[in-house]
């Protein structure tokens, strides 16, 4: 492993459903989709839903703070990728792409996502997709 840290990568925000049918699978389903992405070595990942589980089981919080943490994160973010399922939090978080112009891809539209990011890699730019360069 190296210590070279590359600030240029994607910052990709993963989220799906949280609590609906079971908070530990879909815990474990999206800390998978959140692996899948990191591993490729072209995108930093960041999956809030993970922090607020974890603050949650520490420290008492309610669904408001949690989301808005998610939701301040998903603001610095240049891309998102979300997990299908019934979700009120994800449905705000997707308003908030839309809002910010980020674009976000569901699960099934990995191609897409990855079509993107190499094209990022290759230095092009959109005015729909600007990353901090």
């Amino acid at each position: 492993m190296s210590d070279e840290i590359n600030t240029k990568l994607p910052r990709v925000f993963v989220g799906g459903p949280w609590s609906k049918p079971d908070p530990l699978a879909n815990i474990n389903a999206t800390l998978h989709l959140r692996t899948q992405l990191q591993n490729s070595g072209l995108v930093h990942t960041v999956c809030p839903m993970c922090d607020t589980f974890m603050w949650g089981t520490v420290c008492v919080s309610d669904y408001e703070s949690q989301l808005l943490f998610c939701l301040h994160e998903l603001a610095t973010c240049d891309l998102a990728v979300f997990r299908y399922g019934e979700s009120s939090g994800r449905d705000r978080e997707i308003v908030l792409c839309t809002t910010l112009d980020i674009p976000y891809f569901m699960e099934s539209e990995l191609k897409s996502f990855w079509e993107l990011v190499k094209d990022f890699n290759r230095g092009a730019t959109s005015p729909r997709w600007t990353i901090r360069q």
